[in-house]
């Protein structure tokens, strides 16, 4: 049997395909919470309204302990929506009536994905034995998740974008916050909203900020490319001398 991390990249690209995800990711969350193995963020649109809703996915190799299995991809739901159970099969094996009785009382999805003989996922074969119902995680934590895997929320207008098209905002707050313990709040505003809310004196004296932070970094670089440099013509100078030694 393989190990588990080794049917992520089916698991992933099944939920991708299947439920219409924007972005996916592995293995993300906070150790005290535990690390989703598989997670999917795909939106909900309408006229009025859009949102983005996770699907976080435990992945397993085996039934057996399946109470134990079901109760860590429940616990996925404070981070999303639905919640999934992975499990691998022989051709012949699936989820039993019970088992899926189970899930079904706490509202866990279950998927199957069929192995051959050395155990290799048949990626065309993997099926939803049993859709998640809808979960309600708690609020920060699904943030902190979206935002693992490159998705961040305006503040002001509630729109998901990438992380990297979204302008950052640090907060002081007068408390420690839950999970991460720190008194710096990040936000995040689009770019319509960013124009909107700060004064263009802020806006200009944060991207000269920006531009010297990123020049910093490519000095720093740059040095650290010119050290190695160094450092591997000085062992190259020292293995030729003593290889002339030996000589």
């Amino acid at each position: 049997m393989l190990p588990e991390d080794q049917y992520y990249s089916s698991a992933e690209k099944f939920i991708k395909k299947k439920y219409n995800c924007i972005v996916t990711g592995r293995n993300k969350g906070y150790l005290a919470l535990g690390l989703v193995d598989v997670i999917g963020a795909y939106e909900t649109r309408s006229e009025y309204h859009s949102d983005v809703e996770l699907i976080v996915v435990e992945v397993k190799t085996t039934t057996s302990s399946f109470g134990k299995s079901l109760g860590q991809s429940l616990g996925y739901s404070l981070f999303g929506e639905r919640c999934y159970l992975v499990v691998t099969f022989s051709d012949n094996e699936n989820f039993s009536k019970e088992q899926q009785y189970m899930a079904n009382h706490l509202g866990v999805g279950l998927i199957r994905i069929p192995v051959d003989s050395i155990f290799k996922p048949k990626t065309s074969q993997i099926e939803t034995v049993m859709n998640s119902k809808t979960h309600i995680p708690i609020n920060s934590q699904k943030q902190y998740l979206l935002h693992a895997i490159g998705l961040t929320k305006c503040v002001s207008c509630g729109i998901y974008n990438s992380e990297v098209s979204m302008h950052q905002i640090e907060k002081s707050s007068m408390s420690k916050t839950l999970f991460t313990n720190s008194v710096i709040r990040k936000l995040y505003l689009c770019d319509q909203c960013y124009k909107g809310i700060v004064p263009e004196k802020e806006r200009l004296k944060k991207e000269v900020q920006l531009d010297s932070a990123k020049r910093a970094a490519r000095t720093r670089k740059y040095r650290t490319a010119a050290r190695k440099a160094v450092q591997t013509r000085k062992e190259k100078e020292q293995l030729g001398g003593e290889v002339s030694e030996t000589i």
